[in-house]
């Protein structure tokens, strides 16, 4: 409650609430100034000492509104700014025809005069029955006006999209928790195990010993080799060498050959199942049941996966986005259902192998895919989850430009139709 500056003509210093008022103020504000509108849609040969009277009548009553408020209120009530504003336009035309609250005029066929000449008034061509409109109009809402009406809608609105703004993000959380999961299981898989060779080369044949060279006459010199002779060193040399051939020829046809003959066995039996895709992957050598190899830690993982899909379940923005065959928590499930098998160290290492140890069976890579088919429903959400906050990001951006300028207008307005009745 403030007092209004200037206060009204023909009423003196009143107070008015800057924003809000009661039901009561605002209903009988409307009230009066409706049958004040009613009584200047006639045509002015049509105004009566009647419309006179009730005329008088509701200036008596706004003056007694605007000073006395609603003092059953708490705190009291009185008009809004922008309504005594507005009171203060009408009275101040009024009183420069002759009328003024509380100052009947006599003989009422006078007073009739007057009001025709009120009825013709007009400023600028705004007629007086134009400003009775302009302000019986922005009381909308059952105590604002409505300029506070907007600023109210403004800051709902607002309200309601930092709301759905914060439910995007928490979405947002809780589905990157879920992709940082399934991430540590598949780089503790890739880190575990050795994926089989891109290709197989067969082994290679041991080669065979050289057998020695008698040595030529013709190496001894021309004159030798004419009479072809070979001198005793030659002879040793060659002797010695054969002896060499024959020992390694006989470590060659009796151990070097049959070793390579196993190697070459069993690499027909690897190349077949090579070629077919039977070549499982390998424990690495680095594997040992600790940290998180240990199936203790991989429980602590699955109690967190589980959270985050209780987490993932109670958003309706997420089980909304994420339908479908690429439906986020069925994947989730799916890879819980696989982390329940693993209870000790070996059914640990059976899950990273995957069930590839077997050349046949229907588990074959099963862990593998629904740890991928979970991660790519993630990865989906993700993108679907940003999108949707783009869009809301931008429908709140319009909407705040929208109604800011919406309430600037009216503002504009306003202050436009005072001026122009002030220079009046």
């Amino acid at each position: 409650m403030v007092n209004f500056p200037g206060g009204l003509p023909g009423v003196g210093d009143v107070h008015v609430s800057p924003e809000y008022t009661s039901k009561k103020v605002k209903e009988t504000y409307d009230q009066l100034m409706k049958q004040l509108l009613d009584i200047f849609n006639k045509d002015a040969g049509d105004l009566t000492k009647e419309d006179y009277v009730a005329m008088q009548s509701i200036l008596d009553q706004l003056s007694t509104l605007a000073k006395e408020g609603d003092r059953n209120s708490t705190p009291p009530a009185f008009l809004t700014s922008d309504m005594a504003n507005k009171l203060k336009q009408v009275f101040t035309i009024m009183s420069q025809i002759g009328f003024a609250p509380g100052q009947p005029i006599n003989p009422p066929s006078i007073a009739v005069e007057l009001m025709q000449k009120l009825k013709n008034f007009s400023i600028e061509e705004t007629s007086f029955t134009d400003i009775v409109i302009w302000a019986a109009s922005g009381t909308v809402g059952q105590d604002q006006t409505l300029q506070s009406q907007l600023n109210t809608f403004l800051t709902e609105g607002s309200k309601y999209f930092e709301i759905e703004l914060e439910k995007l993000n928490d979405a947002l959380k809780v589905n990157q928790s879920i992709l940082d999961i399934l991430q540590r299981l598949k780089d503790f898989r890739n880190g575990s195990i050795t994926a089989p060779p891109s290709n197989l080369p067969a082994p290679t044949p041991p080669p065979e010993p050289p057998m020695p060279r008698y040595p030529q006459q013709w190496e001894y010199g021309w004159t030798q080799f004419l009479n072809k002779w070979i001198p005793p060193e030659g002879e040793q040399r060659y002797n010695e060498a054969m002896a060499k051939y024959t020992e390694d020829r006989k470590e060659y046809d009796t151990v070097l050959w049959p070793e390579w003959s196993v190697l070459n066995e069993e690499y027909k039996v690897k190349k077949e199942a090579f070629d077919k895709g039977l070549v499982p992957p390998t424990i690495n050598p680095k594997f040992t049941p600790e940290g998180i190899a240990s199936f203790d830690d991989i429980a602590k993982v699955r109690k967190e996966l589980e959270a985050q899909l209780k987490a993932l379940q109670e958003e309706p923005i997420n089980m909304k986005l994420g339908t479908g065959e690429t439906n986020l928590a069925d994947q989730i499930k799916a890879v819980l259902d696989d982390l329940n098998t693993i209870t000790d160290d070996a059914s640990l290492k059976n899950w990273l192998m995957d069930g590839q140890d077997t050349v046949s069976g229907s588990n074959k890579g099963k862990f593998d895919k629904n740890l991928s088919n979970a991660i790519t429903s993630g990865e989906t959400l993700n993108e679907n989850q940003k999108d949707l906050l783009n869009q809301s990001l931008y429908k709140m951006e319009q909407f705040q430009k929208i109604a800011g300028a919406l309430l600037n207008a009216i503002n504009q307005l306003i202050t436009s139709q005072a001026k122009a009745i002030a220079r009046g």
